[in-house]
């Protein structure tokens, strides 16, 4: 009998519900899977999954993880905390008033994180110094996801609990474009693999294929059982959408 698709381990007994990140090891040419599981998180090289490695303990449970250049970024409670070597703890970034809900990583360079308050700090990456700030009003745009889109210098994708999107340079805090949604609160976006075309989850169950540069609806898919959580996309012979 063949072995294909033969169970290996189960992750899902040592993570949480925050979104695991993969990490590329230049000097080594190797894939590592950074695992978040309550006030830590867990290093496995891939494919194996071979634990290789535990972080310093953080306060309390991390909220949001991301990578950014040589470093983790994590989030627990108000405080930001920069990991180097993938697990030992570098710096603490306390200039936030709530709790943070968001991370997102501008290509290397800089660094977004938003709160429950609405602001939105950007950091520079290299001397962890704060570049700008936006103030959302959470009556009236309550932030729910966010992504740098392919090929967009220094812009933010926001999505909103009230279902309008909005397209930002976060450097020079301009906003380019306000998307009018989709009648349904935002729940998760995803690039994909083509320019200026991403997918937009929903809370009603829809997903959005949404040209960001037109702004024109490609195409629309739904499903049964709730809102979209997350969305991913393969590339290859045949594009798919999971």
């Amino acid at each position: 009998m063949s072995n294909i698709y033969h169970p290996y381990r189960v992750l899902g007994l040592c993570s949480s519900d925050v979104p695991f990140v993969v990490k590329y090891i230049p000097n080594s040419s190797a894939y590592y899977a950074v695992v978040p599981t309550g006030e830590r998180f867990n290093i496995y090289k891939l494919p194996r999954l071979t634990l290789i490695g535990t972080s310093d303990p953080l306060e309390s449970p991390i909220k949001c993880f991301t990578s950014c250049g040589n470093v983790l970024v994590a989030a627990s409670g108000e405080t930001i905390y920069i990991f180097r070597n993938s697990r030992y703890l570098l710096q603490r970034l306390q200039h936030h008033t709530n709790i943070i809900t968001h991370l997102c990583s501008l290509e290397d360079s800089f660094l977004v994180s938003v709160d429950e308050g609405g602001l939105t700090q950007v950091w520079n990456s290299k001397s962890w110094e704060i570049v700008s700030h936006i103030k959302f009003s959470t009556k009236a745009f309550c932030v729910t996801s966010l992504i740098n889109p392919i090929n967009y210098k220094n812009k933010v994708l926001f999505g909103s609990y009230q279902g309008s999107l909005q397209l930002w340079d976060v450097v020079s805090k301009k906003l380019i474009y306000w998307f009018k949604g989709f009648d349904s609160a935002v729940t998760c976006l995803q690039q994909a693999p083509a320019f200026n075309v991403c997918a937009i989850g929903l809370a009603d169950g829809r997903v959005v294929i949404h040209n960001l540069k037109y702004d024109i609806t490609l195409m629309t898919f739904a499903q049964d059982g709730g809102a979209i959580t997350s969305i991913g996309f393969r590339s290859g012979m045949f594009g798919l959408i999971l």
